[in-house]
C-alpha cells in the first residue's frame, strides 16, 4: 500500500512539474495558435526558438542617445547650424514613435515553414506582450 501510494504521489508531482503553465510558455502556445492560421501550409510548421529580443530597443535607444549628443554639438553655435538642429529634432521625434512603450516585450520567433513556392524556409517574426506576458501582436 505504501508503495502503490508512493508511486501515485510521485506521478503526481511528475506531471505538475511538466505542465506548460510557465507565462512565456502560454505566450508562446498563443502566437504559435494565431501564427499557424496565417501560414500557407500549417502542417509544415517546425518550431525552433522563442527567446526575450532586446536588439530593436538597444538600437533605437543608441540612435536616440546619439541623436541627443549631435543636438546639444549643435546648440553650441545656434547661428551656424539652425537647419541642423531642426533635422535633429525632427530624427529625434521620429525615433521616440518607433521606440516600443516601456511596458512591453519583445520576443523573437522563429520558425520553419513552406512558403508558397512550397520551399522550406526560415521565418522569424517579432511577438510583443505585455509585462504579465499577454499576447498584443506580431510586429512587422
Amino acid at each position: 500500500m505504501r508503495n502503490i501510494l508512493l508511486l501515485f504521489l510521485c506521478t503526481f508531482l511528475y506531471n505538475c512539474h511538466n505542465k506548460s503553465s510557465q507565462p512565456i510558455d502560454l505566450l508562446k502556445l498563443e502566437a504559435e495558435g494565431k501564427l499557424l492560421s496565417k501560414l500557407n501550409d500549417p502542417e509544415s510548421y517546425e518550431f525552433v526558438s522563442f527567446t526575450v529580443d532586446t536588439s530593436a530597443r538597444e538600437n533605437a535607444n543608441k540612435r536616440l542617445n546619439d541623436l541627443q549628443r549631435m543636438l546639444k554639438e549643435y546648440q553650441r553655435d545656434r547661428k551656424n547650424n539652425e537647419l541642423k538642429i531642426m533635422i535633429t529634432k525632427e530624427e529625434i521625434n521620429a525615433t521616440n514613435i518607433q521606440l516600443f512603450p516601456k511596458d512591453e516585450i519583445e520576443f523573437a520567433y522563429t520558425f520553419r515553414a513552406k512558403n508558397q513556392f512550397n520551399a522550406t524556409v526560415l521565418n522569424q517574426k517579432v511577438v510583443v506582450s505585455d509585462k504579465t506576458f499577454n499576447f498584443l501582436r506580431f510586429q512587422e
